[in-house]
């Protein structure tokens, strides 16, 4: 009903995710306040990311660039290598039979 992954909606009912975006559409379709929503079991309003949680996003942030600029680079001598591949491959052929 929402348009989410069904793994989307695990990570919101365990705490690990806010969802934000869709906070009118769950209330609408649970018949629920947003208030009611974003409560721990203890009664605590859950609007705010602990510190904790905001440190573990930005390490797995940073990791997950680092994996791409190591993708990007690998992609990019890739590229290089068949470059040449192809280069050779013209010039092969345009060469004058021996």
């Amino acid at each position: 009903m929402l348009g989410v992954t069904t793994r989307s909606v695990q990570n919101y009912e365990s705490g690990a995710i806010v969802p934000w975006r869709h906070l009118s559409n769950i209330e609408t379709i649970t018949r629920k306040r947003r208030g009611w929503l974003l409560r721990e079991e203890d009664g605590k309003v859950n609007a705010i990311p602990s510190e904790a949680t905001v440190a573990t996003l930005l390490d797995t942030m940073e990791q997950h660039q680092q994996r791409l600029v190591d993708h990007l680079r690998i992609l990019r001598r890739n590229t290089e290598r068949m470059r040449k591949q192809r280069e050779t491959i013209r010039t092969s052929r345009n060469a004058p039979p021996a």
